[in-house]
């Protein structure tokens, strides 16, 4: 989590100067603010001070705050389970559909 949170910061960042040189200064505060809640996680994640009950809660606060801001700055959003963790091919199960047939009624 820590290495997803510092990977958004940095993309955050860029959002956030390319915001000030256009002077959309409304949606520069947003995106300072969304910053710093993060940078507070990040904190106490690094501290850690924090339960196991905590560390799960925080995940979860990290992962709805980079999502939303993602979606707030048109930025990608991916798949994530109940935890808070990225999805990808190792962690989850993916059904592909079977092959169609040159039979089949969908086939081209």
């Amino acid at each position: 989590m820590l290495n997803e949170i510092s990977a958004v910061l940095r993309e955050w960042g860029t959002t956030m100067r390319k915001l000030l040189q256009e002077r959309k200064y409304s949606q520069f505060d947003m995106t300072k603010a969304y910053i710093n809640s993060l940078l507070t996680i990040y904190r106490q994640l690094l501290s850690q001070s924090v339960s196991q009950d905590g560390l799960v809660k925080l995940r979860k606060e990290a992962s709805a705050k980079i999502d939303e801001g993602n979606r707030l700055f048109g930025l990608d959003v991916f798949p994530r389970d109940d935890k808070g963790v990225l999805m990808d091919e190792k962690n989850s199960t993916f059904i592909s559909p079977p092959p169609l047939s040159a039979s089949s009624p969908l086939s081209l």
